[in-house]
């Protein structure tokens, strides 16, 4: 996003997890990128992300995800119909959240085997 770095890949992620933030201090979004790529593992996982330190706020929520089901030819022909749908990244999920004062904010996630994971953080419209 551009923007200030707000995390790196800290030791209590689960083996093959790998997760990346960062803030835009003009438009105020905020993106987390999470990948479940260990090669051992090839299962999903599921994970609480905390963001701490957000300012106090409505958000709105959109989570992305590139999977062997979304957003990914990993199985398809470049050059069949079929895998248009493909070219476009699979939003999975919007909903609004708000974050108050001191306090994280704490979200419950699934990452698929094989995946990433692209949430970001909107401000609300007001």
């Amino acid at each position: 996003m551009g923007g200030e770095r707000l995390a790196t890949p800290g030791d209590d992620l689960p083996p093959g997890v790998f997760a990346a933030a960062s803030r835009d201090a003009k438009t105020r979004r905020i993106g987390v990128a999470l990948a479940n790529y260990g090669f051992v593992q090839r299962a999903s996982r599921e994970l609480s992300l905390s963001l701490a330190k957000l300012p106090a706020d409505r958000y709105v929520l959109r989570r992305y995800l590139v999977d062997p089901a979304h957003s990914s030819r990993w199985d398809l022909a470049e050059d069949r119909a079929e895998g248009a749908k493909a070219d476009t990244l699979a939003q999975v999920e919007e909903r609004q959240v708000v974050v108050t004062a001191d306090q994280p904010l704490r979200l419950d996630l699934e990452l698929p085997a094989w995946s990433s994971t692209f949430i970001e953080l909107s401000p609300a419209a007001r």
